[in-house]
């Protein structure tokens, strides 16, 4: 229609009919012209102008939003095996008390301090950005296309770094009896990721080379795992918890929670009354619960979002194409039997179980649900055959109680060979309750916590081989629980409707 309008208008250049000037006037009059996406155009609706703004409108979190990162203390450390020595004890107990007979000249008792050293081992965090070059020649926003893939590429890792500093090699249950006690005999050899802060105090809680023994037979160590069982945290629980760290000497400084338990814990202490308008500031209501003082200290109450519990299947991680980096398949389960178990909390009824299989890459679809009939002090025993591709290990998924819908994460079990593929016979017991979360009191000393990093977050660039500018994202270190028993662990905290 308008083939020749490079010639512009006038003698020598285009000429138009009256019917062609009206659609021409109305591809050019204010309006919107299409409802579809601006691939959808045609016509002379092609020459509408549009304006596009500069700026990215993120959907995601901010800085702000980020808790633990921000609070945690850091350390350097110059090698990639890290060791630090533990001081558990001044010299074994005797009920004598230290008291000798010097009149008789007799030596006191002999008495010896108590060492230990551990390992930890720093772990890689990071992801490849890959930008266009005609990308980094257009002009779409003010910032360049490689500055918005490196902010991007820095907050993914912040984004893992809040979830993995507390939950890194965290629920994996013992296969042989369904206990979770954070051994790294439980963890796969061969996973990539470092320890966690919950699995580091949930091993404390059974190592003594990581206790103090000068309480034995004085009530010694008291359990660093405060079970709610389901339960709402209240004020007794605030108390009570902290009171426990305080015992086994710690002090706590911070408790972190997701969001839902903070807002159950402060509709607690809203006003139950309005009798007078004198409890009412300028029509202002509601109460935020920011710090709480227990008989073992004040702490700061501080809410996450990246500590809500994992409740679902995983999106499947693809990974590289062609590279076998692949998500495992989806795994095989043979059977699911009841089997005695007198710690099994599981109450008497049908279980319904689904099984999926994860790696260093990602988590494969479920298997189909299974349905196991159990009477009290019985376990689910879930067997997984073997042969499934890539499989390190697999999450188990439980549905409420006489149903078959609505499947929940209850914990992960690792497989039975160090290269995965082997198969595992799981005893689910009930020991985590399904798609509850979990709370932390810590003591944020640098003499009780630290982030120890051998290399800060940084950008490394890649070689150029096509027409992309391929760059990496990095951060380099591991978390450091010194004194697991200084912190408390709060599990299976229930949820207000």
């Amino acid at each position: 229609m308008f083939d020749q309008i490079q010639n512009g208008f006038g003698a020598q250049g285009l000429s138009l009919d009256g019917r062609e000037v009206e659609q021409l006037a109305k591809a050019l009059q204010a309006g919107y012209g299409y409802a579809g996406a601006p691939g959808s155009m045609s016509g002379g609706s092609v020459l509408m102008v549009e304006s596009l703004e500069y700026t990215l409108h993120s959907v995601t979190w901010d800085e702000k939003h980020l808790r633990i990162w921000p609070l945690i203390p850091k350390m350097e450390v110059w090698n990639t095996v890290h060791e630090f020595n533990r001081y558990t004890g001044h010299g074994e107990q005797y009920e004598s008390g230290g008291f000798f007979d010097a009149d008789a000249q007799v030596l006191p008792i002999e008495t010896n301090a108590q060492f230990n050293r551990q390992i930890s081992r720093v772990r890689y965090i990071g992801c490849t950005k890959v930008v266009t070059h005609p990308m980094t020649l257009v002009r779409t926003s003010v910032e360049s296309a490689v500055a918005v893939e490196s902010r991007a590429g820095t907050k993914w890792i912040l984004e893992q770094q809040e979830r993995q500093l507390f939950m890194a090699n965290d629920d994996f249950l013992n296969s042989a009896d369904g206990t979770f006690t954070g051994a790294v005999a439980a963890i796969p050899t061969n996973v990539l990721k470092y320890h966690g802060v919950s699995q580091q105090i949930l091993s404390g809680n059974s190592d003594s080379s990581a206790q103090y023994l000068g309480f034995d037979g004085y009530g010694g160590n008291l359990t660093s795992v405060y079970n709610l069982q389901g339960a709402i945290p209240d004020e007794e629980d605030m108390e009570a918890a902290p009171r426990v760290q305080a015992e086994n000497f710690g002090m706590p400084t911070h408790f972190f929670c997701d969001f839902k338990t903070h807002s159950d814990i402060n509709r607690q202490f809203q006003p139950k009354e309005r009798i007078t308008p004198m409890g009412v500031v300028n029509g202002q209501a509601g109460f935020v619960l920011t710090d709480f003082f227990s008989a073992a200290g004040p702490f700061k109450m501080v809410p996450s979002r990246f500590l809500s519990p994992k409740q679902g299947f995983l999106t499947i991680a693809q990974g590289i194409a062609g590279s076998g980096n692949v998500a495992p398949a989806t795994p095989t389960v043979t059977s699911i039997a009841a089997a005695a178990n007198v710690n099994s909390v599981l109450t008497a009824g049908d279980y319904s179980y689904r099984v999926s299989a994860l790696n260093n890459v990602g988590e494969s679809v479920p298997a189909v649900q299974q349905v196991v009939t159990l009477a009290g002090s019985e376990d689910a025993a879930i067997t997984i055959a073997a042969g499934t591709a890539g499989a390190l290990y697999y999450a188990i998924y439980r549905a409420p109680v006489d149903t078959t819908v609505s499947h929940l994460f209850v914990g992960f079990v690792t497989d039975s060979l160090a290269a995965g593929g082997g198969g595992v016979v799981a005893h689910e017991a009930g020991g985590k309750y399904p798609g509850l979360a979990k709370a932390f009191f810590l003591q944020l000393d640098p003499s009780e916590i630290q982030w120890a990093q051998l290399a800060p977050l940084m950008k490394m660039n890649l070689a150029v081989l096509s027409p992309a500018i391929r760059f990496m994202v990095l951060l380099y270190g591991m978390v450091l629980v010194y004194a697991p028993k200084h912190h408390v662990l709060m599990t299976n905290i229930g949820r207000m409707g």
